[in-house]
């Protein structure tokens, strides 16, 4: 009994052994549960600055503060946005009044198509203004947060230095240190209020012209419903005596009309008329130049009375400097104009017909001319009663 009872106590001691080595070795429960509470990063920020330390530290903030104020006037966002809101609602609303005088007569999908690309630029220069505006406004509520955190720290700070007897001069930093956070939050607020206000005028904008989109996405659908749906009566059954008549009865209206759309859009972007007068300006330097130099080489300008030879250049569409300018600048419109109204690119291609001919008549080969000639005649009757349909629906 007795060797019995000395091996269940030496068991039991050695259960307890085990035990508390166990409990030694295990971490605490805490710990193990949440391990990022354990660590505290480097940068957070103490809850208090030591006394010793609030010198360095009031230098370092007030650097990040001037950092701060010189982002905030460095930018100019505000300023160039709110500078350009007033161009955008006379461009709305001069767009919105051809918009309503062409829906309210028959129009084609191309002119619908010419409308839309105007409201299509203008959305997305909104669109941008809209973004930047965000951006801005998000990066400034961020600056607001870091000058809060600041304010409580030292708030904290003033009332454990007046604790610990700190110095008038360590306290008069303090507070100096205060009010001028409380600056820099002032500041930040404003440029964040008058950026959301930008946003409000921005965005209302763009409804806007989203609003224009849709009516013109609408009518052009209900154009392409049409389009298998006689419109008029067969040319054949039309009296061309009676067409040609209220064709041009309606021609002076029409020129009125296209006169007053390209007058808009001469009020509306007079920098990109500047800019393509000044690039036919350049062409015509640049042909007078050619014409120059291919008179040094001794070649004709006129066209030659031959022309069997292939791959002969003749330079005889240099003989028209001025046509030949006026054309080659002209062909740039879509590119330079990509918000021009139908009425703006009607005229263009009023205005280019006269040298394009002016041009193409010195290229005519001597035993084609009266052929040529009367394809133009042609060409230029169907032409005209074209231009006459189109002033109709202007």
């Amino acid at each position: 009994m007795d060797g019995r009872k000395r091996r269940v106590w030496l068991g039991a001691a050695g259960l307890a052994l085990a035990c508390g080595l166990g409990l030694v070795a295990a971490p605490p429960a805490e710990a193990s549960e949440d391990p990022q509470a354990a660590s505290t990063p480097e940068s957070e920020e103490p809850a208090v600055i030591p006394v010793g330390e609030i010198g360095a530290r009031a230098q370092a903030v007030e650097a990040r503060l001037r950092e701060i104020r010189t982002e905030l006037s460095g930018t100019g966002l505000e300023e160039r946005i709110e500078g350009s809101l007033p161009k955008a609602e006379a461009d709305i609303a001069s767009q919105a009044t051809e918009l309503e005088e062409w829906l309210s007569r028959t129009y084609q999908l191309s002119e619908l198509k010419a409308l839309e690309a105007g409201w299509v630029a203008l959305n997305r220069r909104l669109a941008q203004q809209d973004s930047e505006l965000t951006e801005r406004a998000t990066q400034l509520d961020a600056w607001l947060g870091q000058i809060a955190k600041q304010r409580e720290v030292w708030q904290r700070t003033r009332v454990a230095a007046r604790k610990d007897s700190a110095p008038e001069t360590t306290l008069a930093q303090v507070v100096t240190m205060l009010e001028t956070l409380a600056s820099a939050r002032r500041a930040v607020e404003e440029s964040r209020n008058a950026a959301l206000a930008l946003e409000s005028r921005v965005r209302e904008q763009r409804r806007s012209v989203q609003a224009a989109l849709e009516r013109i996405g609408a009518a052009a659908r209900a154009q392409r419903a049409r389009f298998f749906v006689r419109q008029e009566d067969p040319l054949w059954r039309v009296p061309i005596g009676e067409q040609i008549r209220e064709d041009v009865v309606g021609l002076g209206p029409a020129l009125t009309r296209a006169r007053s759309g390209v007058a808009r859009y001469a009020a509306r972007h007079p920098d990109r008329l500047i800019v393509h007068a000044l690039l036919i300006v350049a062409l015509l330097w640049a042909v007078r130049r050619a014409r120059s130099l291919a008179k040094r080489q001794g070649l004709s300008l006129e066209a030659p009375a031959d022309r069997s030879e292939k791959g002969s250049a003749s330079p005889e569409a240099l003989a028209h400097p001025w046509a030949a300018a006026l054309l080659l600048g002209l062909t740039l419109t879509r590119a330079l104009h990509p918000e021009a109204t139908p009425g703006f690119r009607f005229a263009t291609v009023l205005l280019a017909v006269p040298p394009w001919l002016y041009v193409l008549g010195g290229l005519r080969p001597a035993a084609l001319r009266t052929s040529l000639d009367g394809l133009a005649v042609l060409l230029g009757g169907s032409f005209v009663y074209t231009l006459l349909s189109e002033l109709k629906l202007l």
